[in-house]
């Protein structure tokens, strides 16, 4: 959830989309990837036939048992040195850096779900290496936003770092094939989480559908489903991102497979009173005839997931979207459906603290890892997995602390969101200055955590004085809260 969702929305200080965590964009189903012989959707990577490395929950034997921990001194109860929950981007990550890092203490890696499936899709700009980049099945050197009544748009590019998109499924099979390496990982699949996990005095305790586990350290990439998410406080700003997003196949040619569709809003109903969403449409486009199209809400809340709408209100107000879109923007094509999905991602200036315990570290959504202005995560999971795994094997935090936001980026993150409350129907308008009037390369920067003061100073100046001076005014006593909470 949270990323990742991945996705391709771009806010004044780093977009309003997704890294697809980043969170998610599901294109694991599309006709595309059902031709790939490397893995069919229908098809799970791996389950419960392919043991030890996945095991079970309705196995007989015990997680204990299953997996590959070493006791206790006492011999009273076998225990890991690592315990991840969640198998997903995060936790995945983490176990790879664990590897790289020389680790080879016993790791538990726990998740609900029962196999591994093609199931989401993770995009960013390629700004800097990572273990899994060429792993990049498109890249696209340009992509195009549409304010309110635009029907040019602005269109912009960077070849130099392009718009790359990950498939879940090669994802995971590089890291699982790591994984099978080395017999001192165990993946455990089927195993819901069904309490808060507590600290003990040497290490910490998780209790499962299949009997407690127990762990030295514990690194929670569970997302917005973690018993230990941040509350909200005074000050805090939250926007909850709903989408719904069906991949459609067309009878002719009529996207550019050239150019990834940020944001439309030219299409969709206006801010009113009574209804404070948010709307555009995302489009990204595999082939002249196939591509992935999104209905986007982003929701002003007080009082959290429950502001959004239901899942089958959301599927039948996006299929609406989608199919109005696809007429008015490219003149009525015929399609079908391959595949839908949908998702909810909090954008929050709330605080994550890197540890929640003792011996217990949050990653991934539950960890602060999508920006507070957008869904892109897939980068910053990757810096922060990395650092963490280092600091957990040297003792050396220092790197941890660097991964978050700097407070200048930090601080517009939450300047614009306070815009985005204080004036939504302006939002369109926002987007068309920042794209028409900053450099491509300025822009990526900023959408990738290695903006400048001038980068910053650039995006400021082309934005409305007035409704940025009184967002700002509105946010200086909160500030404070921006300052990202450290591992100590």
């Amino acid at each position: 959830m949270f990323e990742i969702r991945r996705r391709v929305v771009t806010a004044v200080i780093c977009g309003n989309r997704r890294a697809k965590t980043d969170v998610a964009c599901n294109e694991g189903r599309l006709a595309e990837q059902r031709r790939d012989t490397r893995m069919e959707d229908s098809t799970p990577m791996y389950n419960d036939s392919t043991p030890p490395l996945i095991s079970h929950a309705k196995e007989t034997a015990s997680p204990v048992q299953i997996g590959r921990g070493v006791a206790h001194a006492n011999g009273a109860r076998p225990r890991h040195k690592y315990i991840i929950l969640g198998a997903g981007c995060a936790g995945l990550s983490l176990c790879w850096y664990l590897l790289e890092a020389g680790v080879r203490d016993p790791i538990l890696i726990l998740d609900r779900k029962t196999e591994f499936r093609n199931d989401r899709t993770w995009c960013f700009w390629d700004t800097e290496p990572t273990p899994f980049t060429h792993l990049a099945t498109h890249r696209w050197p340009a992509w195009t936003v549409r304010g309110g009544n635009d029907e040019a748009g602005v269109r912009a590019a960077s070849p130099a770092t392009p718009y790359v998109r990950l498939r879940g499924g090669d994802f995971y099979r590089m890291v699982l094939d790591r994984i099978k390496a080395h017999p001192n990982v165990t993946v455990r699949l089927g195993v819901p989480i069904t309490g808060g996990y507590r600290d003990e005095p040497d290490g910490v305790c998780v209790p499962t559908g299949a009997g407690d586990c127990h762990g030295e350290f514990l690194f929670d990439a569970l997302a917005l489903g973690s018993p230990r998410f941040p509350v909200a406080r005074p000050g805090d700003l939250t926007f909850l991102q709903q989408f719904f997003g069906q991949v459609v196949r067309t009878e002719r040619d009529v996207f550019d497979p050239q150019t990834v569709t940020l944001m439309d809003f030219s299409v969709t109903s206006p801010v009113t009173e009574p209804d404070p969403a948010i709307r555009f449409m995302y489009l990204l486009p595999i082939s002249p005839r196939e591509a992935l199209v999104e209905n986007t809400l982003l929701l002003p809340t007080v009082g959290g997931a429950k502001d959004a709408l239901a899942p089958p209100e959301n599927a039948a107000t996006g299929r609406r979207a989608i199919a109005a879109y696809l007429s008015a923007r490219y003149d009525s094509p015929a399609f079908t459906v391959t595949s839908e999905e949908q998702g909810l991602i909090p954008m929050t200036t709330r605080d994550f603290p890197l540890r929640t315990g003792q011996r217990t570290f949050a990653i991934g959504l539950a960890g602060g890892a999508a920006r507070p202005s957008s869904g892109y995560a897939f980068l910053r999971i990757q810096k922060r997995c990395q650092a963490l795994a280092l600091a957990v094997t040297t003792g050396d935090w220092k790197p941890v602390d660097q991964t978050f936001s700097p407070p200048r980026t930090a601080m517009l993150d939450r300047i614009f969101l306070q815009a985005m409350r204080q004036n939504p129907g302006a939002v369109p308008d926002y987007f068309k200055r920042m794209f028409a009037h900053v450099p491509p390369d300025m822009l990526v920067r900023l959408l990738s955590d290695s903006a400048s003061f001038r980068d910053c100073l650039g995006v400021v100046r082309v934005l409305p004085l007035g409704d940025f001076v009184r967002a700002a005014a509105f946010c200086v006593p909160h500030l404070w809260a921006d300052k990202r909470g450290g591992p100590h």
